[in-house]
């Protein structure tokens, strides 16, 4: 469970930064201290790391984290 967290927390982080389309795993795994090959293990795919993501902030807070609206980026 700990190691699933880090890397939630590292997605986290990563998704925060670059948004997920910026995104990428090297950078999730890197800060989270673990290879590409366990990360994987735990999240087959970028879009799980948003899923599990979402679902933790969803229960913790019952909503998902406000983001201020840019014109510049896309929705």
């Amino acid at each position: 469970m700990y190691l699933a967290k880090n890397i939630i927390d590292a997605a986290e982080e990563e998704f925060r930064l670059h948004e997920f389309e910026g995104a990428r795993t090297t950078r999730i795994a890197k800060s989270a201290n673990v290879s590409s090959r366990t990360l994987h293990s735990h999240f087959p795919t970028k879009d799980a790391q948003l899923d599990e993501f979402v679902e933790i902030n969803v229960a913790e807070t019952g909503a998902i984290p406000s983001k201020p609206y840019d014109p510049a980026k896309p929705l």
